[in-house]
């Protein structure tokens, strides 16, 4: 959250979070507003707030828009809010929820307005096998936490039957993955339900220090089956750091976690085929994402490769690439 992104903040823009100051952080004064590394669906600003003390603080507000697979952005910041708040209550490393708005007031968009955290979305001086696997073990606590009480999250349970939705149809190599998919049910998931992050990726983690300072941006957090949540930060973690790495990041997680084949498998393609569907739709440079559909497409493969495998059951405990 501290990587500043290079664009002009608009004079209405600065007007409009002046008011925001004013109006939720007890009549502070705007300093000043830094465009910040945000997703595909928010734009994310520092603003620098001084109190009528003249003690200065820093928020962040991240201001979202409706997209393709994201169509009720005010449904998505308030889901947010309400879990920073029983996170951040329970002493997890997310920054604090300050305020939220979705009627309009004051901003066009709805907004979620939560505490600065000072970090960096690298981790200096480790190699990227000892990245990866430091980044396992922070998604294998999250799926081991347990809660007496969350907001309602959507369910991620079963990548079946929604992965053909996303699978491209016409090509004889894509009818064929469709009949490898529909050869392979999957029974429901019937283990006790994880919180999801649903982005876990190198840009929504912070360190400080080689600590864990904050996971931030959980607006698609879920509950539901963890490996949906291990296949995207493995996707995620080949298109950073190549295949490799996913699957070292895989056996670091499998240390700690059991990794069922099949049903890893499966959602592995879930979210290449997912991920490939609506990437055009990122704003990517041309180059990169013709890159990251090949490593989506050969992600895509090798678990496919995976669920093919006669020796291993449902019960095989996969890794990307190494049939078990």
């Amino acid at each position: 959250m501290s990587a500043l992104r290079r664009q002009e903040v608009s004079a209405s823009d600065r007007a409009a979070f002046a008011a925001v100051a004013r109006d939720v952080c007890g009549a502070a004064r705007l300093v000043d507003v830094r465009p910040l590394t945000g997703g595909v669906s928010s734009e994310v600003y520092a603003l620098e707030l001084e109190d009528l003390a003249l003690r200065r603080t820093t928020v962040v507000l991240r201001r979202h828009r409706a997209q393709a697979w994201k169509p009720d952005p005010a449904a998505v910041v308030t889901r947010e809010y309400r879990l920073l708040e029983v996170l951040h209550r329970a002493g997890l490393p997310v920054p604090e929820p300050i305020s939220v708005d979705v009627e309009g007031s004051i901003l066009a968009e709805p907004y979620l307005l939560i505490g600065f955290v000072d970090g960096t979305t690298e981790l200096q001086g480790q190699t990227v096998e000892a990245r990866v696997s430091t980044m396992a073990g922070a998604l294998a606590e999250l799926h081991a936490l347990r809660f007496e009480a969350l907001p309602e999250l959507p369910t991620r349970s079963s990548p079946l039957p929604e992965v053909f939705e996303y699978l491209p149809a016409g090509e004889a190599e894509d009818r064929r993955l469709r009949d490898a998919l529909a050869a392979h049910p999957l029974d429901g998931f019937e283990e006790r339900p994880a919180l999801l992050h649903g982005d876990f990726w190198p840009g929504n983690l912070l360190w400080r220090d080689g600590h864990l300072a904050a996971v931030i941006d959980w607006e698609d957090a879920a509950v539901g089956d963890p490996l949906s949540d291990l296949a995207s930060a493995a996707l995620e973690a080949t298109y950073a750091y190549g295949s490799a790495a996913a699957t070292a990041f895989v056996k670091a997680y499998r240390r700690r976690h059991p990794v069922p084949l099949r049903r890893f498998a499966l959602w592995r393609i879930y979210v290449s085929a997912a991920g490939a569907h609506f990437m055009g739709e990122w704003g990517l440079a041309a180059e990169k994402e013709a890159r990251m559909r090949l490593q989506a497409k050969a992600f895509l493969h090798e678990a496919l490769a995976d669920l093919s495998t006669p020796a291993l059951g449902e019960q095989g405990q996969g890794v990307p690439g190494e049939g078990g």
